[in-house]
């Protein structure tokens, strides 16, 4: 099979679990539970074939593992949204799990990074559990208590995940490094190479790095 295909495969895997997430929602909202279990079970198969494939073909990238990210969070709460009628302990986790992938969000557009926790991959495991536990109790009687454990369970973790992206998100601020402590902002500075073609006063007054980056790069490449 030609790369590209192998490529593009792993992507359209994760998409589709992003496309069959509505799907969830709308079937338990509508109580059509067994429908929705085998909805989900297919969505939560793509998870698995997606990285499998992604590592055999050798075509793990930076994209696509973000993408899975937000696929994997879009499912978790589509399952959750669809399942609110059923348990009511649900409609809390779904609060706190919109609120943590906003914060996700809006850390990751003002730092330009992607932080995984480690408490947040906890999280993430014991609301799955819970989902799961919530999932089996269609079929099977008395696991309320069950899921009202890894409920309170859940509810606590997102609430430290919250509170440590708040924290970190403050001390990205407060450490965050100027245009001078960048490396090729101080070669630029001192290479005569630039001085001549390069507009030193507008590169001063640059307070991204990245941005920065990408005009000595353009140069570069110009020259």
């Amino acid at each position: 099979m030609d790369n590209k295909y192998k490529a593009m495969i792993p992507n359209i895997l994760t998409i589709s679990r992003i496309v069959l997430t509505p799907i969830i929602i709308i079937l338990g909202l509508t109580k059509n539970y067994l429908p929705m279990v085998i909805v989900a079970v297919i969505a939560a198969i793509t998870d698995l074939l997606d990285g499998t494939l992604a590592r055999k073909w050798n075509v793990i990238s930076l994209k696509g593992a973000k993408l899975d990210a937000i696929a994997d969070k879009v499912f978790a709460i589509g399952i959750v949204g669809g399942l609110i009628n059923k348990f009511n302990i649900l409609i809390f986790i779904l609060i706190l799990e919109i609120i943590l992938g906003l914060s996700n969000l809006f850390y990751h557009y003002k730092t330009n990074k992607t932080e995984s926790l480690l408490i947040g991959k906890i999280k993430t495991t014991t609301l799955f559990i819970t989902i799961i536990f919530c999932l089996l109790s269609l079929i099977i009687k008395n696991l309320n208590e069950i899921i009202l454990g890894f409920g309170y369970v859940t509810i606590n973790l997102q609430i430290l995940s919250i509170i440590s992206y708040l924290i970190n998100f403050i001390n990205n601020i407060k450490n965050k490094p100027s245009i001078n402590d960048n490396e090729m902002h101080n070669e630029i500075m001192n290479n005569d190479k630039y001085k001549n073609d390069f507009d030193l006063e507008d590169t001063i007054v640059l307070d991204n790095i990245q941005e920065l980056e990408k005009n000595i790069y353009d140069y570069e490449e110009e020259n």
